[in-house]
């Protein structure tokens, strides 16, 4: 069972680099195989956990006295937060090999998925669109205001997703080229760097702004904890390739050009978000009910794509669980943020498997907190799922760290059980 659970997660990193659906059933595989090898032993609740049992109580009061039910893909997907038991107690007793074939997995299906949108790109709507897609017409697929245009959206057929999905991956092939510089050779440095390349190029010409920027406050922010100028260094490069690509191409002008524009269309939907907070404060309108509640107050003048979501985390969470539900979420966010960063700056001069695993966890946890100002990231499944996983990571470690301060939270004992 311990073998066939490291091979369940490298298979749930490769869904999920891959495809949503599967991954999802993956994630069920990867929590059954949790409760069989007895991974859940021992553990104490802290006040994260609490705080995601908070918020999910919140959600539910609205959403039981609700008259009517949202649709099951809205009502579902606070599940995805299941992903957060897939990190608490998933990596508990892997190996160090084991964890690096997990990354290698997930970081190559990225490098997959971005290297077929690039044909899209090239060749607009191919073969594997129509055989896959319900809608391959549909403008998340396309560029913004150039329907006829296909973006970069690979396997997931939507830009957003793979967007924000690169994000996780840049950082698994990002910080540990620049952190573990003496263990890496002169090649795989390079090979690195270019899977880099690859995946932030695939970032930019998916026309998806607030994930270029999510990216460059991330980085901004863990170099400012590390107080390391190669961070910097490596973010400038970033910040170059970014701005040549996009002023090299007509549509990556447009868009940028249209900030205020998506400003002000932002500022209403944000309007519609903060009515749906007044009409219920404390506890909220319930999970999964804000698309059913926004449609019910819309007018002639506001598109369906305003009423899918607040398009801002924050406010999203508060309008669906109330005051309660956003103190138990935010809360349980900024205690992983805040032990983070504390543990990042403490071992900012080690060049160990632990100190780079809480780099790459601080990146994301940033990164997709700075997507969340003006998205709403948990609407996609596979960015939800990696959002919880990163938290449900972050607290086994933070477990991990008060009961043995001196021991190395990944197994350095090729997959056999430690004795601590």
């Amino acid at each position: 069972m311990e073998r066939t659970h490291a091979y369940i997660f490298i298979v749930f990193a490769t869904l999920l680099g891959l495809f949503e659906g599967p991954a999802e059933i993956a994630c069920v595989a990867a929590i059954l195989s949790i409760f069989f090898t007895q991974r859940f032993r021992g553990f104490r609740f802290s006040f994260i956990e609490i705080g995601i049992l908070v918020w999910v109580i919140a959600g539910v009061f609205g959403l039981i006295s609700a008259e009517s039910r949202p649709s099951s893909e809205d009502m579902l997907r606070p599940l995805l937060a299941l992903a957060f038991l897939v990190g608490l107690f998933g990596f508990r007793r892997l190996s160090v090999s084991q964890s690096s074939k997990v990354v290698f997995a997930f970081v190559i299906a990225l490098l997959v998925n971005a290297s077929y949108g690039f044909l899209q790109f090239s060749f607009g709507e191919l073969p594997l669109d129509s055989l896959l897609l319900a809608n391959p017409k549909s403008p998340q697929v396309h560029i913004p205001n150039h329907y006829g245009l296909r973006t970069v959206s690979g396997l997931y057929y939507n830009r957003l997703k793979l967007a924000h999905m690169a994000i996780p991956a840049l950082g698994l092939l990002l910080i540990p080229t620049i952190a573990l510089r003496r263990a890496f050779t002169p090649a795989r440095k390079i090979l690195y760097v270019l899977a880099s390349l690859v995946l932030f190029v695939a970032v930019v010409i998916t026309q998806a702004r607030m994930a270029l920027a999510a990216l460059i406050i991330s980085f901004i922010f863990t170099a400012l904890v590390l107080a390391r100028l190669r961070y910097i260094l490596f973010l400038f490069a970033g910040t170059l390739i970014a701005a040549i690509l996009t002023f090299g191409m007509r549509f990556g002008v447009e868009r940028i050009q249209a900030i205020g524009t998506d400003f002000g269309i932002r500022a209403k939907i944000f309007g519609i978000g903060l009515s749906l907070f007044e009409d219920s404060p404390l506890l909220g309108i319930g999970h999964g009910m804000y698309r059913i509640k926004a449609t019910a107050i819309k007018d002639d003048s506001w598109a369906a794509s305003y009423l899918v979501d607040a398009h801002q985390l924050y406010l999203h969470v508060l309008a669906e669980t109330g005051i309660v539900g956003f103190i138990g979420f935010f809360g349980m966010v900024a205690l992983s943020l805040i032990f983070l960063i504390r543990e990042v700056r403490r071992t900012r001069k080690e060049e160990t498997v632990d100190s780079v695993a809480l780099r790459v966890l601080l990146f994301v946890l940033v990164a997709y907190l700075s997507l969340g100002l003006f998205h709403f990231p948990l609407h996609h499944a596979p960015v939800a799922l990696m959002f919880w996983f990163v938290l449900g990571l972050t607290s086994s470690i933070r477990h991990h760290r008060k009961a043995n301060p001196a021991l190395s939270f990944f197994d350095e004992s090729n997959g056999e059980e430690r004795v601590t």
